[in-house]
């Protein structure tokens, strides 16, 4: 979730490099932009996505039962390339830390939202996007994990590992990490938990919490349509909700919650973002699905403009 779209687009594309591959509308709220980055394509597991709100200015609360950080891979040669960027464009980050191995600097973004660079001999297995403001070597590769912060770790493990079939890789102290049997890059999903603190406020099963610099879902996938209704099977058989199948146009999705009220999309990787873009011209102009397209002029009159430049 966020603010101000064109501090979203300035921030993500202009800072971090992402590319802006999909501009469109909250298929379920769609007076708002919804707003897709990742590598030139968009290729599934490169991408992440932001419902921004312009008149809500109120930072949402972080705590316990949130997705409460994403990680992005680098390359490991560019730690201090990416030290000095950040530093420069007025990001104020911490210091890198050591993490099973591997260095990590951890940031925010414009409105709050918590961010993290893994410099990683594993970036190697994707290309970023070479057409923006970071030199290619250099460039973000792909999401390399996510951070659900709980108040306890077992239900949210076993979840993940009984329904999802990721499997548990380590432990160290109040984190477990969590990976993807056959993943050769590395991405994980780690349960760190926190017994005290804070609670984030629940995220309802369908539709939004406005709440600039929270997340909303984190997406698994791809999946296959029939992955897709097996899990979904499989969610309710064991007590859990789930959504049916939405189409997201670009993809298609189900929703659950964790046991600590995570929400989970499982998605689909078709028929991706070319469908209705041109590789040159993707992200830089309003893409409404079919069923939206005669609302386009009430769409293009209600959204504020954005800049596209990089």
């Amino acid at each position: 979730m966020s603010s101000h779209p064109q501090k979203n687009v300035d921030f993500y594309q202009s800072v971090l490099g992402l590319r802006l591959v999909k501009t469109t509308v909250h298929f379920d709220n769609a007076d708002v932009y919804h707003l897709y980055y990742g590598d030139e394509i968009g290729t599934p597991g490169t991408l992440i996505t932001f419902f921004p709100f312009p008149n809500e200015h109120k930072r949402g609360k972080h705590g316990s039962g949130s997705v409460s950080a994403i990680q992005f891979a680098i390359p490991d040669d560019a730690a201090g390339y990416w030290h000095d960027r950040l530093r420069a464009l007025g990001v104020h980050t911490g210091q890198w830390s050591d993490r099973f191995g591997e260095g990590v600097l951890a940031f925010e973004d414009h409105d709050g939202l918590c961010l993290e660079l893994v410099a990683t001999r594993d970036a190697s297995h994707r290309e970023g996007w070479p057409g923006g403001p970071v030199p290619a070597a250099r460039t973000v590769r792909f999401i390399r994990g996510a951070t659900l912060l709980v108040r306890q770790r077992e239900p949210s493990t076993r979840f993940l590992t009984d329904l999802f079939g990721l499997t548990v890789a380590i432990e160290d102290g109040e984190r477990t990490r969590l990976v993807f049997p056959d993943d050769d890059a590395g991405v994980h999903i780690d349960v760190l938990g926190a017994s005290t603190g804070p609670e984030a406020l629940p995220v309802p099963l369908e539709g939004v919490l406005p709440e600039a610099g929270t997340i909303n879902q984190l997406a698994i996938g791809p999946v296959t349509s029939d992955e897709q209704r097996s899990l979904r099977r499989r969610l309710l058989a064991a007590g859990f909700q789930a959504t049916g199948v939405k189409d997201r146009r670009y993809f298609q999705s189900i929703y659950t919650l964790d046991p600590a009220g995570v929400r989970l999309e499982a998605a689909t990787g078709e028929p991706g973002f070319l469908v209705d873009e041109p590789r040159d011209r993707l992200g830089t102009t309003l893409q409404l699905p079919p069923w939206l397209e005669s609302r386009r002029g009430e769409y293009e009159r209600l959204l504020p403009p954005l800049s596209f430049n990089s």
